[in-house]
């Protein structure tokens, strides 16, 4: 089981920060990008108990609250399922105003993914 309590301290357990780090910096630069990674990193991480999704990404209007994962996956799903609620977070945080979250897999989340 896993022990981490944000979504910073599982991006690091999993190596994943470096190349996101990498890829928020290259599409927001460094002012924006930094400050929504320092956001990203301190985002609670909680245990998810869903038993049809793997993961989700939650926030009331323009404040994120967590990211719910489900542990019982394999290493490689664990990882495109964090990533894919990064992208959710990345989305609606970059949304001119951000504030209640809406088409939640339209073309701007959509871009967000294949960054």
């Amino acid at each position: 089981m896993l022990n981490c309590r944000t979504v910073g301290e599982l991006l690091y357990f999993l190596g994943l920060f470096e190349d996101l780090h990498a890829q928020v910096i290259e599409r927001l630069g460094s002012g924006r990008g930094e400050e929504l990674l320092v956001q990203l990193q301190r985002l609670p991480l909680k245990r998810s108990h869903a038993v049809t999704r793997l993961g989700s990404y939650a926030c009331r209007g323009a404040e994120p609250l967590s990211i719910r994962l489900q542990f019982a996956q394999e290493q490689e799903q664990l990882h495109q399922t964090l990533l894919h609620e990064i992208a959710h977070f990345l989305d609606h945080q970059t949304r001119n105003p951000p504030g209640a979250y809406r088409n939640p897999h339209g073309r701007s989340w959509q871009a967000w993914l294949a960054q």
